[in-house]
């Protein structure tokens, strides 16, 4: 191999970052529960807020649909709750935030496929694992562990954790620095724009869109290398990119 050669061959990559709800979880079984019930604790008497409040976070309680561009869609839920409260005076902030987790706490969303045999892929091959998600750090644990997972990941990190939040690349370059690999050792794997930009701006190796989320092809493919129809598909995509 000449060194132009050299120079030009990708990098080994041996860690993959996920995201979670849309790229592991299925987005709609977790937050059209979550904004239920949030919708209920908020305006439950009072049907005009209701509306409105649901309007503000951009979701369809009918449809149980997100339109794009919605609040809900890669923001922490920090954000959410302070889309909400600024609709009314009546909800604060604090107590909005406290809700969200007890709320979330016992959201119980359908893995996109069969993440034990995935996890087990990617590990037979070297990968180190790592999630970093815009929902809270404990609720992420607790999907993951129900999943049969939680043990193959190496790091864990949520809004709650504190680091900024996906888009900035905060919580990839700590993943780097708890595994000691550069970025670009690491493919970041997700459905949002969020994500990507998270990936980009962090430098990672493999930028990886999925369409298992509300974002559509065409919104991801500027940022992503590639674009698959869920994370089953990323073993076979990886398998001549990594250490072993």
């Amino acid at each position: 191999m000449t060194e132009l050669e050299r120079e030009t061959q990708p990098e080994k990559i041996r860690a993959v970052v996920f995201d979670k709800d849309g790229t592991l979880f299925k987005f709609e079984d977790a937050w059209s529960s979550y904004c239920d019930r949030m919708l209920d604790v908020m305006a439950a008497e009072d049907p005009v807020l209701r509306r409105d409040l649901a309007e503000a976070c951009g979701y369809d309680p009918i449809a149980r649909a997100f339109r794009e561009g919605s609040v809900v869609i890669g923001s922490p839920v920090e954000e959410i709750c302070a889309v909400w409260s600024s609709r009314s005076p009546s909800l604060e902030p604090g107590a909005l935030l406290a809700e969200s987790a007890v709320v979330i706490a016992g959201l119980r969303p359908a893995a996109v496929g069969d993440l034990q045999n995935l996890a087990a892929d990617l590990h037979a091959v070297g990968l180190t694992l790592g999630l970093v998600t815009n929902d809270l750090e404990q609720a992420a644990r607790s999907q993951l562990a129900d999943a049969g997972v939680l043990d193959r990941f190496a790091f864990v990190c949520g809004s709650d954790s504190g680091f900024r939040n996906k888009p900035e690349a905060d919580t990839i370059l700590e993943f780097c620095r708890e595994t000691g690999l550069s970025p670009a050792e690491v493919a970041m794997v997700g459905d949002s724009l969020h994500d990507l930009l998270a990936g980009r701006a962090a430098g990672v190796g493999l930028n990886i869109g999925v369409l298992t989320g509300p974002a559509r092809h065409s919104v991801l493919k500027p940022h992503a290398d590639h674009i698959l129809a869920s994370v089953m598909e990323l073993p076979e995509l990886l398998r001549h990119r990594t250490p072993r």
